[in-house]
């Protein structure tokens, strides 16, 4: 079994996958409320997987894109599909490849987009539904975040890749932003003191922020450098997270370095913030737990 990316959902309980099945789905209460604070549910998908990282919905259920071309809505308390799997009309022989799918600040109007034809706008409740489609100018790659409610994707250019800006109402771009390089992270959407910012790293440019207009806000070089899993917000900052072991605290409001450690494990994921320390997902179900990064922070003792 290897369960990772878990997905919060309204009432605070957490969804995970199984990555190793697809079709295995773990729910933990974290509230302890429950009598059985974990269950381990099998879900009907026939002979399809998940294709890509499901998204949790403002009514509890989750909305999980399949390597048959169809999105399914789950409910996780029951382990059972929700009315009929969207399936967007196709050519004989074509099969959807899905990005991860996006919810709008509803929390119940989700965007989704194959890589090659098309991006829709889906309204979830008793029946998925598509609300608007729009085809895509250009293939798409990598992972769609929302920023402020505008969707963002990437796109390769000649010289290097591109963040890709569409409305939400229409799901038309209105901008993009090229860079040197490609993409190999992100774009992931943070939010600090009611301003957006869209988190990308380049394998040239670094890691670099836009707000949701689509304008560059900074670009901080991050030499060799392979990042995981999505950032965490402290304060004013975002931490960032290398699969060699590295935790960077950078500023939002100008990109500029807060404090850089060196934990001395592989890290397998995302930060998780606590009051007064962190714990560290890594290599080989191991969890350290180190002091909070503040500026100047130098490699941290820790512990396991």
């Amino acid at each position: 079994m290897m369960f990772i990316e878990p997905i919060k959902r309204p009432d605070s309980s957490i969804v995970m996958m199984n990555q190793a099945l697809g079709n295995q789905l773990l729910v933990v209460d974290s509230s302890r409320r429950s009598s059985t604070p974990t269950k381990m549910l099998t879900l009907d998908f026939a002979d399809a997987f998940p294709a890509s990282e499901p998204i949790s919905l403002g009514n509890g259920t989750i909305l999980v894109p399949l390597t048959n071309g169809q999105i399914a809505m789950v409910d996780p308390d029951k382990g059972q599909m929700v009315g009929l799997p969207f399936q967007p009309i196709v050519q004989a022989g074509e099969r959807p490849k899905w990005l991860n799918p996006t919810v709008l600040a509803d929390k119940q109007t989700a965007i989704v987009a194959d890589q090659q034809r098309f991006m829709y706008k889906l309204g979830t409740g008793k029946q998925m539904r598509s609300i608007t489609s729009q085809p895509l100018e250009k293939q798409l790659k990598g992972r769609l975040s929302i920023v402020k409610d505008v969707i963002v994707g990437v796109s390769a250019g000649v010289s290097g890749d591109q963040l890709d800006f569409y409305d939400s109402s229409e799901l038309k771009r209105f901008t993009s932003v090229p860079v040197e390089g490609r993409f190999v992270w992100g774009p992931y959407a943070v939010e600090s003191d009611s301003k957006g910012y869209l988190l990308a790293l380049s394998d040239i440019d670094g890691l670099v922020a836009c707000d949701e207009t689509g304008k560059l806000l900074w670009s901080k070089p991050l030499e060799k450098i392979v990042l995981v899993g999505t950032p965490s917000l402290i304060e004013s900052d975002c931490i960032v997270a290398s699969t060699s072991g590295e935790l960077i605290r950078v500023s939002l409001s100008d990109g500029s370095l807060v404090a850089r450690v060196q934990i001395g494990e592989p890290i397998s994921g995302a930060p998780l913030i606590l009051p007064k320390a962190m714990l560290i997902p890594c290599d080989e179900g191991i969890v350290v737990q180190v002091p909070l990064l503040t500026a100047g922070s130098e490699t941290p003792g820790e512990s396991r």
